[in-house]
């Protein structure tokens, strides 16, 4: 590539990327005009967004294209002659700043008005909640500096005169402060209309609005339940003889049963054994499963007539019955 060609490019590079910050700084300034204008950074703002796009065309002009221009003129007393980029950036920055038109004068504050109404518009505040209860509540505005309140009148207006007017277009926190009534359904913040009209409207329920029935008490339970033990400890040996011929060395087992204990019935599934001691190959199962009676059958057998395997504990299972 020729030093010509990769000059022009480097410079059509710093171009566009010069052009895509106009872009933002212009979505910036299109997105937050009215907060700009309510601060007197309007013209500021322009005037950076103006810095670039001249940049973009003296890069274009002068870098790509080998343009040039010249500027002369007389300020503060000096003869100034500028050429090339530099007389191509002031001229498009002259004639951007020149298209910004002038700010309106912003007054130093404004004043906001605000009514409070019940949630039934056919009736009066004080009819609602009494002429002494509305009188004594105060509408609160809260700025970053300050707090400013006003008290209602008897039909609810208040208005507030003394807001800066850096204020005029921003999200205002406002709330109420009374011992009867609040704002029904309170925001955050509130905005203001951008109309000559500066006011808000307020609806306003009792501070203990809500249902007339009592709260839902947490439905008692009907039934109870309870475990079983049976109070024997049921147990059952196998093995531990040398002959080879006792019964002893056979399999044995023993049962061991639980009844309700309160008028309700088991809960069939619930069969287990409690305090268990086993030693050897010996297990337990249930044999009997029903609401009137559970049973657990408890077996022991050896492989060995002269070992001796074992096992003991406590049948138990869940009782069902209603509450008293």
């Amino acid at each position: 590539m020729r030093p010509q060609v990769r000059e022009a490019v480097v410079f059509a590079g710093l171009a566009f990327v010069a052009l895509l910050m106009a872009m933002a700084v212009g979505w910036v300034i299109m997105e937050k005009l009215p907060l700009l204008s309510a601060n007197n950074a309007e013209r500021p703002a322009y005037f950076v967004l103006f810095v670039i796009l001249a940049l973009a065309a003296a890069i274009v002009l002068f870098g790509c294209l080998r343009a040039t221009a010249v500027l002369s003129g007389t300020q503060f007393g000096y003869t100034v002659e500028l050429g090339g980029p530099a007389a191509i950036f002031v001229l498009v920055l002259l004639y951007g700043i020149s298209q910004v038109p002038s700010p309106a004068p912003i007054p130093t504050d404004f004043a906001l008005n605000f009514r409070f109404r019940p949630i039934d518009h056919s009736k009066g505040i004080s009819e609602v909640f009494g002429e002494q209860n509305v009188k004594k509540a105060r509408v609160v505005v809260f700025l970053p500096t300050q707090t400013l309140k006003q008290e209602l009148n008897s039909d609810g207006y208040a208005t507030i005169s003394s807001i800066p007017g850096r204020y005029r277009f921003s999200a205002l926190e406002i709330n109420l402060a009374s011992d009867t009534f609040l704002i029904k359904d309170r925001k955050d913040t509130y905005s203001i209309s951008p109309g000559s009209e500066l006011s808000l409207t307020f609806d306003v329920i009792p501070i203990n609005f809500g249902p007339t029935k009592p709260p839902e008490q947490p439905e008692i339970p009907k039934t109870n339940r309870v475990v079983i033990i049976n109070a024997k400890i049921a147990g059952v040996i196998s093995g531990g003889t040398s002959d080879g011929h006792s019964p002893w060395c056979q399999r044995r087992s023993v049962q061991q049963c639980v009844v309700p204990e309160r008028g309700g019935r088991l809960v069939p599934g619930t069969g287990s054994v409690t305090n268990e001691i086993r030693v050897g190959r010996a297990g337990w199962s249930v044999v009997k499963d029903t609401p009137e009676q559970i049973c657990i059958e408890f077996w022991a057998a050896t492989g060995a007539c002269e070992t001796e395997v074992s096992i003991r504990g406590q049948a138990t299972a869940i009782e069902e019955y209603a509450n008293p």
